[in-house]
């Protein structure tokens, strides 16, 4: 122990004196002096994940709705392309965040009569499946898939063909269950490790008027009708237009035309009567987090008279609504038809959308909206509801901005955890790296560090800062290129760091224009040589974690050669020589090698 003490003593006076030279000379960049960047990590966890959004637009098929459908679906292009762009007044300059990948599918409210239909309800009818043609003969389109998929700034002609898949003609089963229709499209029949917990899959009527038929969605690889149409990671937006109301059944006995229980009424109000006579689904049931997950946000054109209509990012009014007079379900004086509670300019009718009124007031968060088909401007209607889409999307703003290139290793990094015993890690998943791997003794995971790109027409996948669009503070938000796939259930954390830089000549020039930054080599001059004596004039580097210059080093030779044989090289990680400031490996410069000269440390 005395000879270490010895030792200790000699290192602690070679260094006072090395020192003593060094302050002699000037100017010169000193070993010890100090250098480099003092991280001001500033960190903001997710919900950093490219703005994935599934649309699906349900469309009520019987001639009440019919003269209303045409205006709707040639809006249905212009309303997409606003999501796509964030662009929504068509000046050609976005105003909001842009979808970064979308998936839109039509479909009708019309699921068929079962065994023994009323008239016009034979057959299936849509059978809440995608539409793939166009049955307007006067606009030809086709989805072969049933559904877009489409990506950020994508103009794509298929916009145009599904603007004419949406034009239906109006021959559908009077009988209309959009809210059925829109759930059964939108369901997987299977339980996923991604679902909430206690989720139980809802089952619909099939042909026969028996309860036994499965949802239609499943994802990829799945065989089902909607395969991969809805993904477990995106948002979810379903657009209903209709001029009457939902009639979605739960007795099969609505749809039997001898139905003893609904003999006495009328055919106009078999709907209404079944209704309160408990025939028909829960309008909640759609919204039931029991039944489907994440909850779908709702948007309603229909009947309402515009003074009643509940605009989107509006808090639900549906009490006072089915309060009004003209919200009443009653018959024409003829008794052939159901009065309006509007009309169109043009004079077309609409019907009181009592059902569909109390589904947009139980939405999970209020996350709906209700606006007036009478009023006919889709396009504005449209536009409204993918403004309230995006007004949340500010998350994704940066907390810092960016002001280095990303190929900079101290700038913003975005680190995923990925969810617990996953089984792919993140060297199998494509712009990942593996960061670290970590345990709680129960479960385990992996972090992993995506990929920063430059930008959105770069064609590697990954994340960049998106400068064209204002965030609600100044910094620009986080997005990502068209090829990035996220992974559901993951956690994404961004760190940025501003830097408090000391200004030092660190270049062979001693040239005071150009400061030294972390992890530079810091390399005298001619004129930073001492001419007293000093044998350190080997290249220098800012020391990371003691913040100071010191000699470079790839082993202890090194060392020795640079005149300071007294020191070892230490060739550990950054986060292995100091851990507590380099936590969990989140730095940029966290994985380097330290590779200065240290003095050795004495062991007990």
């Amino acid at each position: 122990m005395r000879r270490d003490l010895d030792l200790s003593i000699g290192i602690r006076c070679l260094v006072a004196v090395l020192a003593t030279l060094l302050i002699a000379c000037a100017p010169q960049t000193q070993l010890g002096e100090a250098c480099g960047e003092r991280p001001d990590d500033e960190h903001v966890t997710g919900p950093f994940v490219p703005i994935a959004l599934d649309v699906i637009v349900v469309i009520d098929d019987t001639p009440a709705t019919q003269p209303f459908v045409g205006e709707f679906a040639d809006a249905l292009p212009i309303f997409l392309r606003a999501l796509l762009s964030g662009d929504h007044d068509g000046a050609g300059v976005p105003e909001t965040v842009a979808v970064d990948s979308l998936h839109v599918g039509v479909i009708t409210g019309e699921l068929g009569g079962g065994m023994r239909p009323i008239e016009g309800c034979e057959g299936p009818g849509g059978d809440a499946r995608l539409r793939v043609n166009s049955t307007d003969a006067s606009c030809r389109g086709m989805l072969p898939g049933g559904f877009l998929s489409l990506r950020r700034d994508d103009d794509s002609s298929a916009l145009d063909a599904l603007a004419c898949v949406a034009r239906t003609t109006g021959d559908g089963c009077t009988i209309s269950q959009p809210l059925e229709a829109l759930l059964r499209a939108v369901t997987d029949p299977e339980v996923h490790s991604w679902d909430r917990v206690g989720l139980v899959p809802p089952r619909f009527l099939d042909a026969s008027g028996l309860e036994l038929a499965s949802g239609h969605a499943c994802p990829p690889g799945g065989g089902c009708p909607h395969e991969g149409f809805v993904r477990p990671y995106a948002q979810r937006l379903a657009i209903v237009l209709t001029a009457g109301d939902d009639c979605s059944v739960a007795d099969p006995g609505v749809l039997d035309p001898d139905e003893a229980r609904l003999a006495d009424a009328p055919p106009p109000m078999r709907c209404a009567i079944a209704d309160r006579r408990g025939l028909l689904r829960g309008p909640s049931r759609n919204g039931d987090a029991s039944s489907v997950w994440p909850p779908w946000s709702l948007h309603v054109i229909a009947g309402v008279p515009s003074d009643l209509a509940v605009p989107p990012g509006s808090p639900p009014r549906g009490v006072s609504a089915l309060a009004d007079p003209r919200m009443e379900v009653r018959l024409t004086s003829d008794e052939r038809s159901l009065e309006p509670s509007c009309v169109s300019a043009d004079g077309y009718p609409a019907t009181p959308p009592r059902r569909l009124v109390a589904a947009v007031a139980d939405a999970i968060a209020g996350d709906a909206s209700l606006q007036s088909i009478c009023a006919r401007e889709p396009r504005a209607q449209l536009l409204d509801i993918a403004s309230a889409v995006v007004r949340d999307w500010g998350a994704q703003c940066l907390p810092v901005a960016p002001s280095r290139p990303s190929s900079a290793p101290d700038e913003c990094v975005l680190f995923e955890a990925l969810p617990v015993e996953r089984t792919l890690g993140c060297d199998a998943l494509p712009a990942r790296r593996l960061e670290g791997r970590y345990t709680d003794g129960l479960r385990a995971w992996e972090l992993c560090r995506i990929d920063r790109v430059e930008g959105a027409m770069d064609e590697r996948a990954g994340w960049y800062a998106d400068q064209t669009v204002e965030c609600t503070r100044e910094p620009p938000r986080l997005a990502f290129t068209s090829t990035f796939e996220p992974v559901f259930g993951a956690s994404l954390e961004l760190h940025c760091s501003a830097f408090d830089t000391i200004e030092l000549r660190c270049d062979e020039d001693n040239d005071a224009s150009r400061p030294c930054a972390r992890g530079m080599r810091c390399t005298p001059g001619e004129r930073d040589r001492c001419s007293s004596g000093s044998t350190v004039t080997a290249p220098l580097r800012c020391d990371p974690v003691a913040r100071t210059c010191a000699i470079a080093c790839t082993t202890d030779e090194d060392c020795a050669a640079a005149g300071a044989a007294e020191r070892r090289c230490d060739r550990r990680l950054v986060r292995e020589a100091d851990a507590a400031e380099f936590v969990r490996a989140l730095d940029p410069i966290a994985s380097q090698t330290r590779g200065v000269c240290v003095a050795p440390s004495c062991s007990p």
